[in-house]
């Protein structure tokens, strides 16, 4: 053979794939005067070829990429598989050109089942190469879209677009590999086990990748790009996993080592030769977007064994919801709410036992519900957050809630928060007092909410308390304080036979909470009474600062108003005021129910 043969052959390629002549090429390469080019040039084969899919060749001519991609194609049939596979995943490491990977995906894939050894190992390195491509890829933009309608936006995003045309082409290719590990081997089942591990593997952290960004949602109207994308991904993993939920056991085993995983999880999303298709080495967000695909969206949940219990697809699920709770990250917040939603629903009300908030995983929940309740920028996150949190204490037995509720209210620091766990409170009770018959004279007294654990819980941090006393910002804490009296004063009709034990703790409660309260209202009121006619006063004489700002500052709730004009400011401490009529309000008649029920013992 001689270099004159090859030179020949590669201006015969150049020539008649710029000209687009397909049939062509391809008998150049049949022509047996090529022959022992092709058999040992292989990889100077792949290498021209692939340099002319290049920058915006797709656009440009369409029908060029499809002339490479049929050359790609009947070199990887018909060159020495040993020698051409390294060279395709050579070529396949190419970050910056989309055009070429999708080219090369169905060659790669073609050449390694034409392997007669170390196929585990080929399968690795192919998979690997596909994994590093998807890491490059630009997340999408997400941040401000509310709601299904808003994020089906997503869908034209550039990065968006582009993670779907990956992942499309990607899944179109796998069918040869599923179909192989599904039907299995008896020459070699060590060998097929490992590669089913490996697919599987690979599948699963796909899941994980820029894909678990886009919304996966399914609203009924439409599927998009993404969703189905992920219900093909799905399909795929049923067929060579058998069982669905079986890695619920090592997401089990992960949950009670969490600060090992975590290290683990970095480690391994940006080391792809770190044992990247050890199943312990996943990163935890593939296995919690996989579950909220299959609990949250329903994929293929005709597919899952009826061996699992709720409660303990309760814990696998409470643990992967977390890890989702990104606040960087609306897309993996609501996938975590989303899927926290369902394991709860699972779970009948008050039947979950206490004994599980013994696992640290439940007050990582509960911190990153309130987080997200609270703190997420999402309006979407924090109404969702709100139920779910609402939900989560309503399946717990009588002890789970006493629990959940008494560690969180004596944590709170949110008058918000504490406004909606005394709401809770008061819900519980009512439950337990009524007795099943709805007569408010037949009480049912329970052994964690009446007594002593009861005031523990009115006494909390976010019960019936002031942080500062009387000299506590009333209304920046008026959501605890409403909530409060409103829950004194439910307490007050309710237990009307003292089976609670809340009479009591009627003297205690006064010199605790509505003594101070009362010195609070007034100190409050006074200081936004002088804000009132400071604004009033400075709005008739006109008088402004320099550059005509308001030269009076007004702060509500703990913060400075921003520069509003003057008629705002002065609705806004109008609406200041207001509040505190109404807390009046509500301790006038709390004190009318306290006066009659102290005037009956």
């Amino acid at each position: 053979m001689s270099s004159d043969s090859e030179c020949e052959l590669m201006k015969i390629l150049d020539n008649h794939i710029e000209n687009l002549q397909t049939e062509e090429a391809v008998a150049a390469l049949k022509n047996e005067k090529f022959r022992e080019v092709v058999a040992s040039k292989s990889w100077e084969l792949i290498s021209a070829i692939s340099k002319h899919l290049n920058g915006d060749v797709t656009k440009r001519s369409p029908e060029l990429v499809q002339c490479c991609s049929e050359l790609l194609m009947f070199v990887a049939q018909n060159t020495n598989p040993e020698e051409t596979v390294l060279e395709f995943i050579d070529q396949a490491t190419c970050p910056n050109n989309d055009t070429l990977f999708i080219a090369l995906l169905e060659p790669l894939i073609t050449v390694h089942m034409r392997l007669s050894r170390r196929r585990c190992d080929s399968l690795k390195w192919l998979l690997n190469a596909f994994l590093s491509h998807l890491r490059s890829l630009d997340a999408p933009q997400m941040s401000g879209l509310e709601g299904s309608d808003e994020r089906k936006l997503l869908d034209l995003d550039p990065a968006a677009v582009r993670i779907n045309v990956i992942y499309s082409s990607l899944i179109k290719c796998l069918d040869p590999l599923i179909d192989e590990i599904s039907h299995g081997s008896t020459e070699d089942p060590a060998s097929f086990r490992e590669m089913s591990t490996v697919l599987q593997v690979f599948l699963l952290r796909l899941f994980g990748s820029k894909l678990s960004l886009l919304d996966l949602s399914n609203d009924g109207k439409c599927l998009s790009e993404a969703r189905s994308n992920v219900e093909k991904l799905m399909h795929l993993y049923a067929r060579i996993s058998g069982n669905i939920m079986h890695n619920l056991d090592l997401v089990d085993e992960l949950s009670l080592k969490p600060a090992e995983k975590e290290k683990c999880s970095a480690e391994t999303e940006d080391d792809d030769e770190c044992d990247a298709f050890t199943p312990s080495k996943i990163p935890e967000v593939c296995y919690a977007v996989f579950y909220y695909v299959v609990i949250a969206e329903t994929v293929d949940i005709d597919k899952i064994p009826c061996v699992y219990s709720h409660l303990y697809v309760f814990q696998c699920g409470v643990y992967l919801s977390t890890v989702l709770f990104n606040p960087k990250e609306d897309a993996h917040m609501l996938k975590g709410l989303a899927l926290a939603k369902s394991v709860v629903e699972m779970q009948g009300d008050s039947s979950v036992p206490s004994e599980v908030l013994d696992s640290r995983i439940h007050s990582a929940f509960q911190k990153s519900v309130i987080n997200a309740m609270i703190y997420s920028s999402s309006r979407e996150c924090r109404t969702i957050g709100v139920k779910v949190l609402e939900l989560y204490i309503r399946k717990f037995d009588e002890k789970g809630k006493y629990l959940v509720l008494m560690s969180m209210l004596s944590s709170a620091g949110h008058s918000g928060l504490a406004g909606f766990l005394l709401v809770q409170l008061k819900n519980i009770v009512n439950t337990f007092t009524l007795n099943g018959t709805g007569d408010q004279n037949s009480l049912k007294p329970s052994a964690y909410f009446s007594g002593q654990k009861l005031l523990a819980l009115l006494f909390s941090k976010g019960g019936c308390t002031l942080e500062h006393g009387a000299e506590t910002d009333i209304l920046e804490a008026s959501d605890q304080v409403l909530s409060a009296l409103n829950l004194l004063r439910f307490l007050a009709i309710r237990d009307n036979m003292n089976c609670l034990g809340f009479w009591e703790h009627v003297p205690a409660i006064r010199s605790k909470f509505l003594i101070p309260l009362r010195e609070g209202i007034d100190f409050s009121r006074a200081h936004y009474q002088v804000k009132r006619k400071d604004l009033e006063e400075q709005k008739r004489s006109g008088r402004k600062r320099i550059g005509g700002e308001p030269d009076i500052n007004v702060k509500i709730g703990g913060m400075d108003l921003p520069n509003l004009p003057i008629d705002r400011k002065i609705m806004v401490v109008e609406s200041a005021l207001n509040t505190f009529d109404l807390i009046e309000s509500l301790m006038g008649r709390l004190n009318e129910c306290l006066e009659l029920g102290l005037g009956k013992k």
